[in-house]
């Protein structure tokens, strides 16, 4: 994938959903193209998380700066910082570190500005020691310490604010600050953020970019409302205040996301073809009709599921249908505590759950319906969680309206590839199908070891499971060989026939199953297989 899973995208070229002309107009509503310098404006970006506002502000910094090539991008991420006290006090150390490298015309304005802001830095943090002091008993050494270092300050916070707006002034350049990740901050933090941006840092010549989640911000703001008071109208207002111009991201339609999802997902399963329409009578269609545009709705949520996908179809995709894969993925990404539901009653979900005995076991001889079943796992209200049902009905077929049983054993409704993909390798008790294919490679010598150990290890039922199910995925290999090697396994040394109670008998049962299943799956072969083998095999007995 040419993205790595839940980073935002950092070159222009990387940008899929050609956003390329809206952040050229916010690089225009931040610096006047008439002066070259900052609009002064305090401009957010909202977006729900995981929408790709972290993604915008990446492309917006390579904008601004080339277009403006002495321009001066401060990204301050808020998140990062330990704690509330140091949000103002490191914003100033940044900034002023910014101003300070600049080496064109208006470097001693820079540096001027940068020395100001050290010492308003300075003031300002005295002021947060001096209230914290207050708080704590006992310290009164502390705090005439505090004040008198107070005293000692030349200017006060007006007169260093009054020259450090004169000072960057002079700089003729424009000064932008994005900020990210707001909306991840603890409520007071949300709230000093604010105060920043409104009050201690509402500089000349310097304009915002917040990038935030409205509704977390507004409900960060209204927190501290008295009781009589809306919170939501509270922190509304109070936003109004501070932000100047709220600008959306861009609507990002279904077929854009579709069309991202499918190119991510070629670049892991390679030469596959895809349905041109989602309406196509193919398996793939159904997975993507059940995942869009319900449960994938965000580039994050696009790229959490691609990674959760290429991990699986590393692990197990030469056992398990890369499509059910897919739908897996999905459900890990949105679905959660259902997938762990799956995990831990695999047999239920299953198409074999009928058979075997086991919705006996569960519900008698009075078994609910499948949807009714479907409803017990889901909750019932699970009409309202319609999208994981959705999916779950395409990924288990035995909860559909009509069950449609798939011969294609790599599907995760049959319990063994299930098996598999919950224990995200091999179970005990089962090979790997290419271990089987391999095996064909083998001697006839080294293929008559491969039967005993199969057995010694209890690999033997899940060989035959194989050689039953998915013969037709070994059709260039050696048949001949390989069943005149079973032949030869099955034969009793002293040429007797077996008695009921010898284990070979059990054993001759399975291998004359799978070998009719396998002529059933591959009939051109049976010709083949016809004359090197029969003959021995006539023999066990």
């Amino acid at each position: 994938m040419a993205q790595e899973l839940d980073r935002p995208i950092a070159r222009k070229e990387d940008d899929r959903l050609g956003r390329g002309l809206f952040v050229q107009q916010l690089t225009d509503a931040l610096i006047d193209k008439t002066t070259g310098k900052s609009s002064g404006l305090v401009v957010s970006l909202l977006g729900a998380w995981g929408s790709g506002k972290s993604s915008i502000l990446n492309l917006l910094e390579l904008e601004i700066t080339s277009r403006y090539a002495h321009a001066k991008v401060l990204r301050f991420d808020p998140w990062l910082i330990a704690n509330r006290d140091s949000l103002i006090r490191q914003f100033l150390s940044d900034l002023g570190t910014i101003l300070t490298r600049d080496a064109g015309a208006a470097h001693r304005a820079a540096k001027k500005a940068g020395k100001l802001l050290s010492e308003y830095d300075d003031v300002i943090n005295v002021g947060i020691d001096a209230v914290g002091l207050l708080s704590i008993p006992f310290l009164t050494g502390g705090l005439k310490a505090t004040k008198s270092a107070l005293k000692k300050k030349e200017k006060t916070l007006h007169q260093l604010k009054a020259e450090i707006n004169s000072a960057i002034m002079e700089i003729k350049h424009p000064i932008i600050i994005l900020i990210d990740e707001v909306d991840r901050l603890e409520d007071g933090e949300v709230l000093e953020i604010m105060r920043l941006v409104k009050a201690v840092a509402d500089f000349p010549n310097v304009s915002y970019m917040l990038a935030y989640d409205v509704d977390r911000v507004v409900e960060a703001l209204g927190a501290n409302a008295r009781s009589a008071e809306d919170p939501n109208h509270r922190g509304r207002a109070y936003l109004e205040k501070v932000v100047q111009h709220q600008v959306f991201l861009p609507a990002l339609f279904e077929a854009e996301l579709i069309e991202l999802f499918r190119t991510e997902l070629k670049v892991i399963v390679g030469d596959v073809e895809f349905p041109d329409s989602r309406y196509s009578d193919n398996r793939y269609s159904e997975v993507e009709n059940a995942i869009f545009p319900s449960l994938i709705r965000t580039p994050r949520d696009l790229k959490r599921c691609i990674g959760i996908f290429r991990a699986l179809f590393l692990m197990v995709g030469g056992e398990v249908s890369w499509m059910d894969l897919l739908g897996y993925a999905a459900l890990l990404t949105k679905a959660p505590s259902l997938t762990e539901r799956i995990k831990s009653d695999p047999i239920f979900f299953s198409s074999d759950f009928g058979r075997g005995g086991a919705s006996y076991l569960r519900y008698g001889v009075n078994a609910p319906k499948p949807a009714e079943q479907l409803s017990d796992v889901l909750g019932h209200d699970y009409t309202r969680k319609r999208p994981e049902a959705k999916l779950v009905q395409v990924l288990f077929p035995r909860f559909g309206e009509t069950e449609r049983k798939d011969e294609d054993h790599t599907r995760i409704e049959h319990f063994r590839a299930l098996s598999f993909l919950i224990r995200q390798g091999t179970p005990p008790g089962a090979l790997p199908l290419r271990g089987v294919r391999d095996a064909f490679q083998l001697c006839h010598q080294e293929l008559v070891a491969y039967f005993d150990e199969s057995v010694r290890a209890g690999h033997f039922d899940d060989l035959n499971y194989i050689l039953s199910y998915h013969y037709g995925n070994f059709a260039d290999r050696d048949h001949v060989k390989f069943w005149m090697a079973m032949a030869d396994w099955c034969r009793k040394p002293d040429h007797t026939i077996p008695v009921s109670h010898d284990p070979r008998i059990g054993y001759l049962e399975l291998v004359e199953s799978s070998f009719r299943m396998a002529l059933y799956s591959c009939p051109n072969l049976a010709r083949l297989i016809h004359d090197g083998v029969f003959a021995r095999l006539a023999d066990v007995a």
